[in-house]
């Protein structure tokens, strides 16, 4: 049979078809990797990489990936800043377009752009803002690996995501890749952290500090007696939440003077989640080391705009080329203050400055509540303790129950 009429399809038509296509397959990948904690399912990226065309095909991928990864974002940041629904979906779609701008302006030169795109968004001034890098990936493909996992990874990506070449070599490199990610994955320990079985994180549901002064007290009365149980349970190290209680001051070593006394008896180490005031309207996101070993860890890159927010006079600062890495228990740990969990670069400089024997992560989630935020920032950080090979000490404060 002869069709006498052919379809006409206007060229706009198809570019728009595609562009959503393409943005469709980068929200579904997202959501299986970081909601469904499938989080190798990111070799997806390189395979759309090949096949798409053009810098709005590439810009509609990585929207659709970076956007509807942090779906929760708004009701997160509403959640923070009561009221405030309608700035989150404005700094969401924000976020999501600035992270995917350096993927579409590089694609003109192929699989090159990919990669070229992964290391910008990885480093500062981007790194800064830079969750669900498709770069975490490295934990799941390549445990224990350390930074040289990063590396693998794009290569790994660069070699499904190069459309030509020579097919011999492509398959000599996805199978080494294979093999070694077999190999890490065969040799990564079942329980990493068996190796400090006496450091724990000390998780709380207390939702947010209290602005009522005589209840904040009776929160951190609660807080002194799990932490006095857990010492004479004969813990020697124990993480609490980020901002857990609230700020530090000279009276707060009073305060805690039995629980910080039993500790040094006990040689134990207490790391304390808690704002630190360096006047002149500068503040620190700090863990405040007491008991045995003394000491103060100020966050790298405190959360943007809820801390650390440049365009006003009283935030909290920021040091993103801080080392990051503390001695405790005779250990080097490398620290991780909440929303550096999220970010790729600040534990991958610790690991390259240091060769630390755990990582504490001390997180303060109160207001996530009934989202995915908490469980994406933990998976996060986990991958990242699986790649580097090293025992995750975490402490989480969730939203009150009841």
């Amino acid at each position: 049979m002869i069709l006498k009429h052919a379809v006409f399809i206007p060229a706009a038509f198809i570019n728009v078809a595609v562009a959503l296509l393409f943005f469709s397959a980068g929200s579904l990948t997202a959501l299986v990797a970081w909601h469904y904690g499938l989080v190798w399912m990111l070799l997806a990226l390189p395979v759309m990489w090949r096949y798409n065309r053009g810098a709005i095909s590439t810009l509609m991928l990585m929207s659709g990936y970076f956007i509807f990864g942090a779906y929760d974002f708004p009701r997160v940041f509403d959640g923070f800043f009561h009221g405030s629904y309608g700035w989150g979906v404005a700094i969401w779609i924000l976020h999501g377009s600035l992270l995917s701008l350096p993927y579409a302006l590089l694609r003109r030169y192929g699989a090159y752009g990919m990669v070229s795109g992964l290391l910008v968004t990885i480093l500062p001034p981007w790194g800064a803002i830079a969750w669900l890098s498709p770069l975490l990936a490295a934990g799941e493909f390549f445990p224990g690996f350390g930074v040289a996992g990063y590396a693998v990874t794009m290569l790994l990506f660069f070699v499904i995501a190069h459309s030509a070449g020579n097919n011999k070599i492509r398959r000599i490199i996805l199978a080494s890749c294979a093999l070694i990610s077999l190999w890490c994955n065969a040799t990564a320990p079942s329980f990493i952290n068996s190796r400090f079985p006496l450091w724990f994180g000390q998780n709380t549901e207390l939702g947010s500090y209290p602005h009522d002064v005589e209840q904040g007290f009776e929160r951190q009365l609660q807080l002194m007696k799990q932490v006095e149980s857990a010492l004479r349970g004969g813990a020697r190290l124990i993480v609490l939440p980020e901002g857990i209680v609230n700020q530090w001051l000279p009276a707060s070593e009073y305060w805690w003077k039995k629980e910080i006394d039993l500790a040094r008896a006990k040689r134990a180490t207490l790391l304390i989640g808690a704002s630190i005031y360096e006047g002149g309207g500068r503040w620190a996101n700090a863990l405040v080391i007491r008991g045995a070993d003394t000491g103060l860890v100020k966050a790298r890159v405190p959360v943007p705009i809820g801390m650390w927010n440049p365009f006003v006079s009283n935030t909290f600062d920021t040091n993103m080329t801080g080392s990051g890495a503390s001695r405790v228990q005779g250990k080097s740990v490398a620290i991780s203050l909440c929303y550096e969990d999220v970010l790729v670069y600040p534990m991958a400089l610790t690991f390259l400055l240091s060769r630390p024997a755990a990582i504490l992560s001390s997180a303060n989630n109160w207001f996530g509540a009934g989202t995915d935020e908490p469980a994406m920032q933990n998976l996060s950080i986990d991958t990242q303790a699986r790649l580097f090979g090293v025992p995750l000490i975490r402490a989480v404060n969730l939203p009150k129950v009841g």
